[in-house]
Formats: structure tokens, sequence, C-alpha cells
């Protein structure tokens, strides 16, 4: 029996520690999701859709003020050493693949497609439109609900849920 990764992600608090969660970011935070789901005609129902750059857009938009939209394409092109395209993958790997890259490219300069294409290698290598990038990433101690509490205070936060398999078929009939 097969159980697939269902990526979801939750931006919950800001880059400082010493930063206030106030409803205000909360809500600013769900703005942000509602805008992706809208570009991409999702519902808050439509969980097969993946999405591993959404904490980076978050982070940056609280970090700078910007909100900028970056290429998922460019993911579901590139990022293929583990990740398997539009049928999922890890978010580990896609923050690696980041990282290595130096950066991913603005949805402007790679531009979203919505199925599996050919990885364009001039745009990896040159990586021309990534005007954002991460530096690093942690895991959390699974299980430990200390240890989430901790970095929400200071971090956003992309989760990986792993549902079991009744479960999942619950969700999509």
């Amino acid at each position: 029996m097969s159980t697939m990764v269902i990526f979801l992600f939750l931006l919950l608090a800001a880059s400082s520690s010493s930063y206030a969660i106030t409803e205000s970011r909360s809500d600013e935070v769900k703005a942000v999701y509602e805008w992706w789901l809208t570009k991409h005609g999702k519902t808050y129902g439509g969980l097969e859709e993946n999405d591993k750059r959404a904490a980076l857009i978050g982070i940056n938009r609280i970090v700078i003020g910007e909100l900028i939209s970056l290429s998922e394409q460019e993911l579901e092109d590139c990022d293929k050493t583990y990740n398997l395209g539009w049928n999922g993958g890890l978010v580990d790997y896609a923050f690696d693949f980041i990282i290595d890259n130096g950066g991913i490219d603005t949805e402007d300069d790679y531009p979203y497609k919505g199925l599996d294409g050919i990885c364009n290698p001039s745009r990896v290598q040159e990586c021309q439109g990534c005007i954002v990038s991460m530096d690093g990433y942690e895991d959390v101690l699974p299980y430990s609900e200390k240890a989430l509490e901790n970095q929400w205070r200071i971090n956003l936060l992309a989760l990986q849920l792993k549902p079991l398999a009744d479960h999942y078929n619950f969700i999509y009939q």
C-alpha cells in the first residue's frame, strides 16, 4: 500500500524572536495564502497541489516588505534529483535545490504552466531572476511540541503532513 506526502504550508510567525505575534500579522499571512490560492484557482480543499516555495515567499514578505511571486515551475521542472515534479517530493530537497542554485527565479522569469516541463538549464545555471535566496533551513525535532513551539516563535515553518492511507482516501472522496 502506498502513501502520499501532502505539502501544506503554514506561515506562523516572524523573522525575529523579539517580534510579537499579533492578529494583524496573522491576517497578513492569511492574505498571502489566499492570494496564492486565488492565483492558481485553488480552494482551501485543494490539497492535491503542493507548494514548496511558500515559506520562502512568506519570509521574504516579512523581512523586506515585498511580496514577490517565485517560480514553482522552476522547482517542478528542475528539482528532479529526489523530487518527482507534479507527483510530489520532499520540501527539504526543494530547499536544497534553492540553496545550491543560489536562489529561485521569479515567476515572471520562469512562468507557471501547471504541468511537468523540461528544465531550462540556462535559467538555472545563470539564475537570472534569482532575487530571493535562502541560506539554510533546519528540521524540527519530530514529535516534539516544545521544539515546534520554539521554532514558530522565531521562524516561518513549512510543514509536511503524511496522512495515513485511510485518511487520505477519505479526504479525496
